[in-house]
């Protein structure tokens, strides 16, 4: 049985949890770790995401237009909010709307932020990046800004609390396309999601 006095037990437990909230504040005031490109980009392809570069939004807009006539892609992209002005001054598309990305065959939105370490795309749910899009469309294109790359999962979370981003309903995790062996153990592609997912690289351009 321990003899050790109630009043010391008590106020060693205290100190105990102070020195763990202050960890905790040192944790959370911690630098973000910012991840390479580079990596990033292998382990997407290794993914199976196929992966672009386009020096400004404009010549992304323009290589979305190629996707579209090289894989047939016949209806006008879904854009998701934060975009449209994009596409509508590149004049390559009619604007639709959000109501047609459950029949539409491509939706195209925009990245938060990347893992490196596992080739992840970081897609946070807003009315200007709806997590429809991620989803419904048969083919999911991806833009992601240049030096919006962080090394690990505890990264996303530390660059959400520096940049004061208000935790959004969902936060879509999106490594590769959508795919399962639920059936006869053999990988479809499309089960639950798009069947194909390209990721365009943005250089020296804020989205």
């Amino acid at each position: 049985m321990s003899t050790e006095d109630p009043r010391t037990a008590i106020l060693a437990l205290l100190n105990h949890r102070q020195d763990q909230a202050a960890t905790q504040t040192r944790q959370d005031n911690s630098a973000v770790n910012f991840g390479d490109n580079g990596i990033f980009l292998t382990a997407a392809t290794r993914n199976g995401a196929a992966v672009l570069k386009a020096e400004n939004i404009d010549r992304a807009m323009a290589l979305i237009r190629e996707l579209s006539v090289e894989n047939n892609w016949l209806q006008p992209p879904v854009f998701a909010p934060s975009i449209e002005d994009a596409s509508s001054k590149s004049s390559l598309w009619p604007t639709l709307g959000l109501d047609c990305a459950a029949e539409g065959c491509v939706g195209v939105s925009v990245a938060y932020c990347a893992i490196a370490d596992t080739g992840t795309l970081v897609l946070n749910s807003s009315t200007n990046s709806p997590a429809s899009l991620n989803f419904l469309p048969e083919h999911h294109v991806v833009l992601l800004t240049q030096g919006r790359t962080v090394m690990g999962k505890q990264d996303v979370w530390q660059l959400m609390k520096q940049e004061r981003i208000e935790t959004p309903r969902a936060i879509n995790l999106i490594s590769g396309p959508s795919r399962t062996a639920d059936i006869e153990q053999t990988i479809q592609l499309g089960a639950h999601g798009p069947r194909t997912l390209t990721i365009i690289l943005i250089d020296k351009t804020s989205l």
